[in-house]
């Protein structure tokens, strides 16, 4: 691990309770205390937030306060069923996935895309499995859990998982049966972070799909979703298609860290560390921006924290 002994320190003295817990995750997980996200300020605000997750309505997939993005980055943050606060909210959400498996959300689609223009309860491919990833990260041992990984799984094309949903005529911005890379991201999280999903075919599937956009990142383009210069920014939450987004989510699918298309994203995030082993932001949500991982000026704990956690292993 390329951290020196005063980066560790640093990490270990972070002032914000979920940030420490972090640090402890990393560097002693042994003695992690979970307990330190019981009465964090930051913490319990989004809880407090995601309790009215009912009343969001999904416009466009890439606010970063949507309440599946703020479920996941709790999620990312250790939150579980024993985390104060939380309980009631999982079990609400594990009440919701349907006898086939899907989640709806309140989604509000333009006629335009397919939608009737005003809000409803659906699902589509690039926020149905956010919120199962989110799931299985608090409460995986669930069986509601598994239906919903199965229709996942279910949902995979021949050579890439398609954009698809509830709403009969809904289809993204991209052409019509293009591979949308966000989506496949989006599955691969999902199985990776599921102890049986990783290992299905339809993890590799997905996986490639996105490596296979960095492979040709140069000539095809996909509307949306390119792997430049804002690709390869340093940015939390993980709400977007990006370097740590992508690297985060692939590596537990067996085969793929081993992978040269994968190792040379890997390297790209590894180059993100200063000297001493630190990371400094490159890139901010404005909804985020009094938290210490949106300063561009500074290093921070939790982004040197969360790329140290993605690279452990790949040295």
């Amino acid at each position: 691990m390329n951290l020196s002994k005063e980066a560790q320190a640093w990490l270990l003295a972070a002032p914000e309770p979920y940030i420490r817990y972090q640090a402890q995750r990393l560097l002693a997980p042994n003695k992690a205390d979970g307990a330190l996200l019981d009465n964090d300020p930051f913490i319990r605000g989004n809880l407090r937030i995601l309790s009215n997750w009912r009343k969001d309505v999904l416009s466009r997939h890439d606010k970063p306060d949507l309440f599946i993005h703020r479920l996941a980055m709790m999620a990312d943050l250790g939150v579980t069923r024993d985390t104060i606060g939380a309980k009631s909210l999982i079990e609400d959400l594990l009440d919701n996935i349907a006898a086939d498996g899907t989640f709806r959300v309140n989604i509000m689609i333009p006629q335009g895309f397919g939608g009737s223009g005003k809000p409803h309860p659906d699902w589509i491919i690039c926020d149905f499995p956010v919120v199962v990833y989110a799931l299985i990260r608090m409460a995986g041992k669930d069986e509601r859990i598994r239906s919903a990984v199965r229709k996942i799984i279910q949902l995979a094309g021949e050579e890439y998982y398609p954009c698809c949903g509830s709403i009969p005529k809904f289809r993204g911005p991209g052409p019509k049966n293009g591979m949308c890379p966000y989506a496949n991201l989006l599955v691969a999280r999902a199985l990776a972070a599921d102890a049986a999903g990783r290992k299905s075919p339809e993890a590799k599937l997905a996986a490639n799909a996105v490596l296979d956009s960095w492979t040709h990142r140069k000539t095809k383009k996909p509307f949306l979703f390119g792997m430049g210069t804002d690709f390869l920014k340093l940015k939390f939450p993980m709400v977007w298609y990006n370097l740590l987004h992508v690297v985060s989510a692939l590596k537990n699918i067996p085969g793929i860290a081993g992978d040269t298309r994968y190792l040379k994203l890997a390297g790209h995030l590894r180059r993100k560390l200063d000297p001493s082993g630190k990371a400094t932001p490159e890139s901010i949500y404005l909804t985020y921006k009094s938290e210490e991982w949106s300063d561009k000026k500074n290093p921070s704990r939790l982004l040197t924290i969360l790329v140290h956690q993605v690279l452990r292993g790949l040295e």
